[in-house]
């Protein structure tokens, strides 16, 4: 029978092994936000947020996910004439639930899964 000492220090190894692998472990930590593109400021601007995805995938899923939205809608074709129209919706692509919305000089996609969000918006 080990001696009381040794099973006591065998227990506090033990317990601190699992708070220092718990402290570490990838699940914990925050989801990584980041921003590229060209911001809003003077001019035509086109960028993207992401949460827990990176700026390129990001960007991927949300224009496939406005082409999927357009195609079902005149390829969301506006004129010069028609400023007044938009189109508006939701649409799934890949699990991703997006919402779209596509006005003559601008347009923008929100986009979540779980944790993760990409949002990206262009215009003149």
């Amino acid at each position: 029978m080990p001696a009381r000492g040794t099973r006591r220090a065998a227990i506090m190894a033990i317990v601190t092994g699992l708070l220092l692998l718990a402290a570490v472990s990838p699940a914990s930590a925050a989801p990584i936000k980041r921003t590229c593109g060209l911001l809003p400021g003077d001019g035509a601007f086109s960028y993207v947020k992401t949460t827990g995805v990176k700026c390129r995938d990001g960007y991927k899923v949300a224009r496939r996910a406005r082409e999927k939205f357009c195609s079902a809608r005149n390829h969301c074709e506006i004129g010069p004439f028609d400023l007044e129209q938009s189109y508006r919706g939701e649409v799934r692509y890949r699990g991703w639930s997006c919402r779209i919305k596509v006005a003559y000089e601008s347009s923008s996609e929100n986009c979540e899964k779980g944790s993760k969000a990409i949002f990206r918006a262009s215009g003149a």
